[in-house]
């Protein structure tokens, strides 16, 4: 299966200073493997680049791999 979803991913930034709560909402594709599941999606980052996410998950584990801008 593969599908169309809207994408909502927050977290925090933290860093020495400060602490910023961030978050991306985009499109992207989800995937359904059978005995694992992957979401796919881009994020535009400014005066950067495009960052390629994925994020592939299961019952047991979840792995993230980004490529490009970052």
């Amino acid at each position: 299966m593969n599908k169309d979803v809207l994408i909502t991913v927050s977290g925090l930034d933290i860093d020495s200073e400060d602490t910023e709560q961030i978050e991306v909402v985009t499109t992207g594709k989800f995937l359904d493997k059978g005995d694992h599941r992957i979401v796919r999606f881009e994020e535009i980052i400014e005066a950067v680049g495009v960052t390629k996410n994925t994020i592939k998950f299961n019952g047991e584990y979840a792995e993230v791999s980004r490529t490009g801008a970052m």
